[in-house]
């Protein structure tokens, strides 16, 4: 009963924003429930911690507030896609070549 209504409903709902975000391309693939999890891990954790271990906060002392907007802007930017200008060539990682930049669509 509360695995389907809270843990179940959590993962529908923020899952099902990542899987619309990925459709419009904000998002790089990869499975929306591993995205759920990683935030609520990191929240959860928070939580535990300011309960059980570091009441007093010694650690990290920041809102809970504060902590929620940084965990989902690390998160949001660590799977957010990556564009790059079509001018700035990427590093081949093993050589240092660099490749050539690709054409824009309509560049001969």
């Amino acid at each position: 009963m509360f695995w389907d209504r809270n843990v179940r409903g959590l993962y529908e709902f923020l899952g099902g924003y990542v899987r619309e975000r990925q459709r419009e391309g904000a998002m790089r693939e990869v499975d929306p429930r591993v995205v759920v999890r990683a935030f609520v891990g990191a929240v959860i954790h928070h939580s535990l911690n300011n309960t059980l271990w570091d009441t007093r906060r010694s650690l990290l002392d920041i809102t809970d507030e504060r902590a929620a907007e940084e965990f989902a802007r690390i998160l949001l930017e660590g799977v957010k896609t990556r564009e790059r200008p079509a001018d700035k060539p990427r590093r081949a990682a093993a050589t240092g070549a660099r490749k050539k930049p690709r054409k824009r669509s309509g560049e001969k």
